[in-house]
């Protein structure tokens, strides 16, 4: 019941409002939006702010907000809208998104595999890294290691996630070449031999495939023997180099390849048991 004279006052608190327009920054932004569903002339003034915001301010229709920087995933702030003679209560969505992380670095740092590491993000609480957009580890540390040559043309990214499943832009990793050449193959020979039988070659193919397919254009053969004499292990090492990269140039044409011979002086195992000995007799294929 209301009188039939004087002036009233209504202040209506919506049970259900229109879903205002979120509102989505990234921690480090001030972002701005309108206040969903109010004229031009709408005054308004904020009621209260949820987790994770530094400050809010209101101006007319439009209401600004600047995350903590540490914060990620969703929050809200509540508005008294004074439109058209109606005060109302209206609640803002605002989701904060993780920062990308910073500089990923991919490197090859051993045989067959290599190491992406990048500087965290103030407000992920964990990391998605793909290869070829396929995911090879989730973590919240700040590198991870897989079990692949990845070289210059790996598509290597690393997703930032935070609360409440907000994710980050995605941050392409860059190529770093290893301070030294990472094997990628290592060549076995019989005593006083340098040719390549029918498994070296399967394998020479392999590693010339991950060779074009990661852009490796630095390479670095060297040969080995064991230590037993009765030839120039000098020139059987230097034998065993230019049989690998022979069959390897065919199959990659227009690599950078330095050819290295050590004789015995490098071994792989030391000591003259028939696994030292074997170890020994070699050539390495290492990528940079």
């Amino acid at each position: 019941y209301l009188p039939s004279t004087g002036e009233v006052t209504i202040t209506v608190v919506a049970d259900i409002n229109p879903l205002p327009t979120p509102i989505v920054t990234p921690s480090n932004t001030a972002s701005a939006k309108p206040i969903t569903n109010t004229t031009s002339s709408a005054t308004s003034k904020v009621i209260t702010v949820g987790n994770g915001l530094s400050s809010v301010v209101t101006s007319g229709v439009q209401v600004s907000v600047l995350p903590q920087l540490n914060f990620s995933g969703k929050t809200s702030v509540t508005l008294s809208v004074n439109d058209e003679g109606e005060t109302k209560e209206v609640i803002v969505p605002v989701t904060v998104l993780p920062l990308p992380a910073v500089t990923p670095l991919t490197t090859p740092n051993a045989r067959g595999r290599s190491t992406i590491a990048w500087k965290p993000s103030p407000n992920a609480i964990e990391y998605e890294v793909t290869l070829a957009g396929k995911s090879i580890c989730t973590t919240a540390a700040t590198s991870c290691s897989t079990a692949a040559l990845i070289g210059p043309n790996s598509d290597v990214k690393v997703v930032a996630k935070g609360n409440d499943e907000t994710v980050a832009p995605v941050a392409a990793a860059k190529y770093t070449a290893p301070k030294n050449p990472v094997t990628a193959l290592i060549v076995y020979f019989d005593t006083n031999k340098f040719n390549l039988d029918a498994k070296d070659r399967a394998d020479i193919r392999a590693v010339a495939k991950v060779i074009i397919e990661q852009g490796f254009k630095n390479i670095v053969i060297n040969g080995h023997t064991d230590l037993r004499g009765g030839v120039d292990n000098k020139v059987l090492s230097n034998n065993r180099s230019n049989s690998t990269f022979n069959y390897l140039k065919e199959l990659v044409p227009g690599l950078n390849v330095t050819i290295g011979a050590f004789a015995s002086t490098r071994p792989a195992v030391r000591g003259t048991s028939a696994a030292a000995l074997a170890s020994n007799r070699r050539a390495e294929v290492g990528v940079f």
